[in-house]
């Protein structure tokens, strides 16, 4: 389970690369065994609990839910093949709970092999500043369809380097996460300093700015995170009331979005360059996702596939990234989705922030929900397994009042 999981996030970090060399010897296709590896990640998660005897309550009701979700797309109108690939995107969520359910996350605790790992997608991208890589805006063609070996070469004549990554966002949210891992994993701030500076450089080389304002916001609140040492401390409060403001906006955002008063943007200006995105996202994406649902739609969602890279394939007239965490869960699962929302808002008041392993969970919230503003998130496979890691952890009986050696340990930090 741990070596096909490290596969997989490897083969992520080096998507592009990979698929690249793959290529050349004309089998572009075998990228996608990964997703097998997921699988069998998942059955022998299952198997295991099994053996040993533990509890699988938690891990049959996210599997229950996400065959629940399958049959959705059927009786809403959706071809199998869209169904699967819609189950496929939310394999690293899963895959993530699966971990943490079989406590095999503190194995994977090794903050110096995730820091080559961070090292090695810092210096695809810092390199991809001076040098154009082979695979750059490579497209690749796999039986009938174009697959993208590598998005967006430039934006506006500005170029978003992805260095070894499929898209400058898959390395900017890889880079922020392992930043906050490390954050937390290494002492010194020599080192930590460091850290920031190196990870805050290359994030703004990829010029995704979502994942900009996230590490800005996380860079901000690490020092006052870094002060809650004792239970009971005046800091929590207004930390918590950070994390549930910025998981508001993220709802009333995509909401609202009718009611707020827009700026007329010119062409080739810094306003432009800001806000273009958001303002094409709040006329167009946003409403756009909220008309695919109809009906008793508005109750269960359009079931998995029903909004984001699925629709590509097989929806194309409809297809919408959703650009939003809330609308992605939302559109996919309905009042479900949106309960899975709230979930991660809410369990975040029962952190306990004096402990390491609280602290930075809570500032990899921080940094989803802030992302999650303008990213659905799901379809990026890293931030998918880190929202099941923390759904895994923020529902397990250790943050619900229940004796503490009933659960192992999740990560030893």
């Amino acid at each position: 389970m741990l070596f096909f999981t490290v596969v997989y996030v490897l083969s992520e970090a080096f998507d592009a690369l990979l698929r690249w060399m793959l290529s050349l010897v004309g089998a572009a296709a075998l990228i996608y065994l990964r997703d097998y590896s997921l699988i069998l990640v998942v059955v022998f998660g299952c198997a295991l609990l099994m053996h040993e005897r533990r509890n699988i309550a938690r891990t049959f009701w996210v599997l229950w839910l996400l065959g629940l979700g399958g049959c959705v797309s059927l009786l809403g109108g959706m071809h199998l093949p869209q169904m699967l690939f819609g189950i496929k995107i939310w394999l690293p969520f899963v895959t993530g709970f699966v971990l943490v359910e079989t406590g095999l996350t503190a194995r994977l605790h090794r903050p110096r092999a995730w820091a080559a790992l961070w090292a090695a997608c810092c210096l695809g991208v810092l390199v991809n500043y001076f040098y154009r890589y082979p695979w750059t805006a490579l497209m690749l063609q796999i039986g009938n369809v174009t697959v993208t070996g590598q998005r967006g070469a430039t934006a506006m004549g500005i170029a978003r380097l992805a260095g070894f990554s499929r898209a400058n966002y898959d390395v900017a949210i890889m880079v922020l996460i392992l930043y906050i891992y490390l954050l937390f994993s290494f002492k010194g701030r020599v080192l930590r300093t460091g850290l920031t500076i190196v990870s805050g450089v290359v994030i703004a080389l990829t010029t995704t700015k979502g994942a900009a304002g996230a590490f800005v916001i996380a860079v901000l609140l690490a020092p006052a995170v870094g002060m809650v040492r004792k239970p009971g401390s005046r800091l929590k409060a207004p930390l918590i009331a950070c994390l549930l403001l910025i998981a508001l906006i993220g709802v009333l955002l995509p909401v609202l979005t009718s009611q707020l008063l827009l700026p007329r943007l010119r062409p080739h200006t810094l306003s432009n360059w800001l806000l273009a995105s958001f303002v094409d996202r709040a006329t167009t994406t946003w409403p756009q996702a909220w008309s695919l649902l109809h009906g008793w739609q508005w109750l269960t969602g359009r079931g998995v596939g029903g909004i984001g890279a699925a629709q590509q394939v097989w929806e194309a007239g409809l297809a919408n990234p959703a650009d939003n965490l809330f609308i992605y869960l939302y559109v996919t699962a309905g009042l479900f989705g949106a309960a899975l929302y709230l979930f991660y808002a809410f369990c975040s008041c029962k952190l306990q922030l004096h402990r390491p392993m609280h602290r930075m969970m809570f500032l990899g919230l921080v940094a989803l929900f802030s992302y999650g503003l303008t990213v659905n998130l799901i379809e990026s496979a890293v931030a998918a397994m880190s929202l099941g890691v923390l759904a895994g952890v923020l529902s397990a009986p250790i943050l619900q009042g229940e004796r503490e050696q009933d659960v192992r340990a999740l990560v030893p930090v």
